[in-house]
């Protein structure tokens, strides 16, 4: 076939569209305008994947605020008990001082009492040694020294009983 310019305006024409093949280019049309393209299709994946996003943080915002607050709640409350026991604690501390306070002074009261209950016994040893010593002094026959000598050996028996037990 040779290529001349009127076949090829003839193999042009043979292409145009004519009139009784244009309602099916309209309906091939219209069939593409109601098919979403890639771009809204995209878009409206984006929006969707947004807003689901922003759905999801504010639902999880919001039961971290509500946890948060069920957490504060909780410190006040451990603090107030921790404030309660700290006072208790302090308590104990005044009152263990005090009870100690009151031990010492009855352990010094007793030391005294046990010295006191071994000085009269000492001060009898020493008044009998006294008038042992100088019978003529105060009158006293050899009877009555010998008497006092029997009586100074168990003074100094009860001292020195008493010495020991403080021990």
């Amino acid at each position: 076939m040779p290529h001349s310019p009127a076949a090829h305006l003839l193999t042009q024409s043979a292409q145009i569209p004519t009139q009784a093949h244009l309602p099916d280019m309209q309906s091939q049309t219209a069939s593409q305008s109601n098919n979403p393209t890639w771009l809204t299709v995209g878009l409206c994946s984006l929006l969707l994947s947004v807003l689901t996003s922003a759905v999801t943080f504010a639902a999880n915002f919001g039961e971290q605020k509500s946890d948060l607050s069920a957490l504060k709640a909780k410190n006040e409350e451990l603090n107030k008990g921790q404030d309660l026991l700290v006072k208790q604690l302090e308590e104990w501390r005044n009152a263990y001082k005090a009870q100690q306070t009151i031990l010492q002074a009855k352990q010094e009261r007793l030391a005294v009492l046990e010295n006191d209950r071994c000085n009269p016994l000492l001060d009898q040893v020493s008044d009998l040694k006294d008038s042992i010593n100088r019978p003529a002094r105060y009158g006293y026959t050899e009877q009555t020294v010998a008497n006092l000598q029997e009586v100074l050996k168990g003074y100094q028996e009860s001292l020195q009983a008493c010495y020991s037990a403080r021990s």
